[in-house]
């Protein structure tokens, strides 16, 4: 049995949904051997391909394996014995370079928090153990002090922990401590350029972010053969993800014809700046047309998914009052409600929509928009982003009904993410 570690990004709830999603597509058989806010461990009959999995996830910061554990209640001599050099050489590095670089980083898998601290006082007596029995096998060894107890991924890459070293993990667990290596780290610099380096971008407008452009496409489970539609594309965030996940078949469609214009021209980009992907092995359309009225310019069933943010409201510089709040749900009800008549007649049977809802946070709550069971009686029915013995098991914190929340405490909108499925 392999076991691998994920560490979840800031929402870890909607990083755990991507992680299950993608696992489910791959048809990867697997248990959770435990799972908290910063990370998630499970175990597999198989190898994973920790590379295909970084380059498809959008909310997943690290993948590493555990190589070495002990029980709580097991001698400290064992796990002192990771240490060594013994063990470390050879399994967590090569011994090949003239200069080690090592970083540790330690994460609360859900374990007691006083195992937490006891480690964490420890981080800077684990560096010195490791420097001095590597020094026995006359092995020079730098190593990357942390502030906390975590490195970031951009630490990780910066000193060259995974091309010159390691990074060892340590994970507590309610019953275990777990230590493994990091494998690969999410390419934040690639993220950074399709996201900022994109040249048409319309921030009036409102613009997704491209990790959670990648998350949403994800959860939607479409088939690299499946045929996905965002209705209101805005500036293509979710046509380019869905090209750089290698999806083929992609209809982005928006009421605004700079809204169209910019995603082509941010496409063009793409393609000249990323030449791995090769055009002409996509089919791409982009319609200018009303939500309203989409099924007028695609045929009826033959969408596998629609994955969207759509238009959420006007800018808002301070917080909304109940009136607003209420004129705004009432335009934005209508608009959804007549998307959703519109994607019942272009969905496949028992195919999904993965869609964002604006929620508008007064002083003293939050406002969801109220048109769940009107999409249901259109044909729909609602997608659960967990089991519920998972839900409670791990306290994963859902909405009143079941959905993820993105965004700031202090933010006036946030994202609430929905799914569906045709039935």
């Amino acid at each position: 049995m392999f076991k691998y570690f994920f560490v979840l990004g800031r929402n870890h709830v909607l990083s755990t949904a991507e992680a299950l999603s993608v696992f489910a597509k791959l048809q990867l058989k697997f248990n959770i051997i435990s799972l908290s806010e910063e990370i998630l461990v499970i175990e597999s009959a198989v190898k994973i391909d920790c590379d295909k999995l970084n380059n498809t996830f959008g909310g997943i910061i690290k993948i590493g394996q555990i190589l070495d554990e002990t029980g709580l209640d097991e001698s400290e001599n064992k796990f002192h014995s990771f240490f060594t050099a013994d063990n470390l050489i050879g399994r967590y590095f090569s011994a090949a370079t003239s200069k080690l670089h090592i970083g540790i980083s330690l994460y609360d898998g859900g374990g007691d928090k006083k195992y937490l601290q006891i480690l964490s006082r420890q981080l800077i007596g684990f560096n010195m153990q490791i420097k001095r029995s590597l020094g026995e096998k006359n092995l020079r060894v730098g190593f990357v002090r942390v502030k906390e107890r975590i490195l970031s991924s951009v630490s990780v890459v910066k000193n060259k922990l995974l091309s010159q070293g390691t990074e060892i993990v340590l994970i507590i667990t309610p019953d275990k401590i777990f230590m493994g290596k990091t494998l690969v780290v999410q390419d934040f610099e690639l993220f950074g350029r399709r996201d900022a380096g994109r040249p048409y971008l319309d921030k009036k407008s409102g613009i997704i972010p491209t990790k959670l452009a990648r998350i949403m496409i994800n959860l939607s489970g479409v088939a690299q053969d499946g045929a996905l539609l965002d209705p209101f594309c805005g500036s293509g965030t979710i046509i380019q993800e869905t090209v750089a996940l290698g999806i083929k078949k992609v209809t982005g469609a928006d009421i605004s014809f700079r809204a169209v214009s910019d995603t082509e021209k941010n496409l063009d980009w793409f393609f000249r700046n990323f030449p791995h992907y090769k055009l002409s092995s996509y089919n791409i359309k982009l319609i200018q047309t009303d939500v309203s009225v989409i099924s007028q310019k695609i045929p009826e069933n033959s969408i596998d998914t629609i994955v969207t943010e759509p238009f959420l409201s006007p800018p808002i510089y301070q917080k909304p009052d109940i009136k607003l709040i209420s004129q705004l749900q009432i335009q934005l009800a209508d608009l959804y409600l007549k998307a959703f008549q519109e994607f019942h007649k272009l969905l496949k049977p028992k195919s999904s929509v993965i869609m964002i809802f604006p929620t508008f946070t007064t002083y003293d709550r939050i406002y969801f928009l109220e048109i769940v069971p009107k999409i249901l009686n259109l044909g729909f029915s609602q997608m659960k982003f967990f089991p519920v013995d998972l839900t409670v098991r791990y306290n994963l914190k859902l909405t009143f009904r079941s959905t993820i929340l993105y965004g700031g405490k202090t933010e006036f909108i946030n994202r609430e993410i929905v799914a569906f499925q045709k039935t």
